[in-house]
């Protein structure tokens, strides 16, 4: 994982954003909404 996405993992978490897994990839965060949809975090560049 790059250090930008570390950086930015570390804001969203600071604003109460809890991740649950990586999906298999450590470069893809993953995330679910209150209403079950869920989203990644990946860095464009590496994908």
């Amino acid at each position: 994982m790059q250090i930008g996405h570390i950086k930015t993992a570390r804001m969203l978490a600071q604003r109460g954003l809890q991740f649950q897994g990586s999906n298999g990839d450590d470069g893809c965060l993953t995330s679910t909404d209150p209403d079950g949809h869920w989203f990644q975090l990946v860095k464009p560049e590496d994908r």
